[in-house]
Formats: C-alpha cells, structure tokens, sequence
C-alpha cells in the first residue's frame, strides 16, 4: 500500500496553548491535532510543522503536513473538528501532488525529477529541493532535463540575485505577499526580465493576492502565467464584492479603482474561524 503525503490546513486561537508544535511538558496545538487524529483513525500519526513556540500567538492560516499509509476517512475534517477543542479548527486537507514542495534532498529530487520526465512531458519541476541552499539547487539542474521553477519561498529582490545570475531556474514565480508587496514584485520581474526569465507569480493566500499579481504581471513583458487554485475560487468570490472575472483559463481585470475588488467585510466577519475572537 502506498503512503501518501497530506497538507493539513488549520487556524487556531492560541490562548490556552504554549506554541504550535510539541513542546517538552507543555500543551501545543500539535499535540491536540495528534490525539484527534489517533482517536478517529485509530492509529498514531506524527505531523510536522515549524511556528511559534510562545504562549497565546494564534493564527488564522497554518500547516502541518504528514504522510499516511491507508484510507483517510471520508469525513475526515469533521470528524476531526468535533473532537478538537472548539480554539482548533481544520479548514482543509490536501493530498501533496507532484510539486516538490521544497521537501526533497537532492538525491530524492533528482530520482523523482527523472521519474517524472520518463513517465511524460512535465512544465517545469517546481521548487525541488529548500530554498535555503542554492548549491543543492545547483546539483539538482545539473542532473535533470526538466525546466526549473523557484521563488514562491523568495523573499525580497535580494533573494533572487543568485538565482538569476547563476542560471538556477527558468522561471521564477515569487508571490506578492511574501516577497514584500506590489513594488517588489515588480523589481523581481524586472530583474528577470534582464536575464530573459519569465515570471508567474505565487498564489497561496486568496483572492487580493491574485489580483496583485495579476496588475503587476500586465505591466512587465516577461510575464508567463498566475498562479491559482481552481478549486478555491468559489471561496474566493465570496469573499469579494463581485467575483473574479475568468473566462476559461484567463483572468479579465477590470477599469476600477486599486485592483479592482473590495473584501467583504460582513461575509468574512460571519465565516471567521471558530474560537477566533473579533
């Protein structure tokens, strides 16, 4: 039976937890998560993630992530949410696709690089190895045939400079939010853009990260695609004051003001977190 690696999404209102991952005597919202887990499938499992270790941070997005031999229950997240206490709440579960993810070693990339490029034509090979060590991303592009794609973990211009002038990727894709905001997305594209590297912008916060990186992306010339979740636009839409404007696989902005779309407050007020004060 094959193991297969999740990304569990979660929010969590902090105040009666001393961090986010297992700590040595005190209580953390990874142990919480565990016990959950090991209750409903009836089989222990170890999550993995790195956050505050500091008592009542909270946070309204987070991640762990574990791999699973076996069936998950169908009604996993609900399941799980009736037996977490009312401060933890599950928001998603995603199998890990062919995305790298940046959770390989070199050997590992390379393997699973090469795999995918005998079993078929691939775009690119997304963040192969931890942004971290630019050598060990070196390593990879020297072993593979495949296009490489890195930036979503980039953060400022700065962080780009030994990408671009040591040939390390042939796209980068740095999102808008992590990298610092509309400005220095667009000095990253233009300094791509000086290497002939085409950039797609990151998408993994929501809808006003998608149209920032839409505006900028029709302004520089090295723009390749945007990034987003098919799935999670109907979310997306309402959260807005009107929904995102796609046709097929194009993303259409419109003449208003800013980037076009305004969060809904009362929406987002009625859908909070439960537990999350506000």
């Amino acid at each position: 039976m094959n193991t297969q690696r999740y990304f569990l999404e979660l929010s969590y209102y902090g105040a009666a937890y001393s961090g986010f991952q297992v700590q040595e005597n005190a209580n953390s919202v990874q142990e919480e998560v565990e016990k959950a887990i090991k209750v409903l499938q009836k089989k222990e499992v170890t999550l993995t993630g790195s956050s505050r270790t500091d008592t009542g941070v909270h946070a309204l997005q987070n991640y762990f992530h574990f791999d699973y031999e076996g069936e998950i229950n169908k009604h996993f997240l609900y399941k799980l949410n009736a037996i977490l206490p009312r401060d933890i709440v599950l928001q998603k579960l995603s199998a890990v696709n062919g995305d790298a993810h940046c959770r390989f070693d070199v050997p590992t990339a390379i393997r699973t690089c090469r795999a995918l490029e005998e079993a078929g034509n691939i775009d690119w090979f997304e963040e192969p190895v931890p942004p971290e060590s630019f050598n060990a991303l070196k390593q990879v592009r020297e072993k593979v045939s495949a296009a490489i794609s890195w930036g979503e973990r980039g953060h400022t211009k700065w962080d780009f400079v030994p990408i671009l002038e040591n040939k390390l990727s042939d796209y980068i894709m740095p999102d808008v939010t992590w990298t610092g905001g509309i400005t220095e997305l667009k000095k990253i594209a233009t300094m791509a853009e000086a290497y002939y590297i085409p950039i797609t912008p990151h998408d993994a916060s929501g809808p006003i990260n998608i149209m920032a990186g839409a505006h900028v992306s029709l302004t520089v010339p090295n723009f390749y695609r945007l990034e987003h979740n098919v799935a999670n636009v109907p979310w997306y839409d309402r959260c807005l004051d009107r929904p995102l404007d796609l046709r097929g696989e194009q993303l259409h902005l419109s003449q208003r003001p800013g980037l076009g779309v305004e969060l809904d407050p009362a929406f987002l007020q009625g859908h909070r977190a439960r537990g999350w004060p506000g």
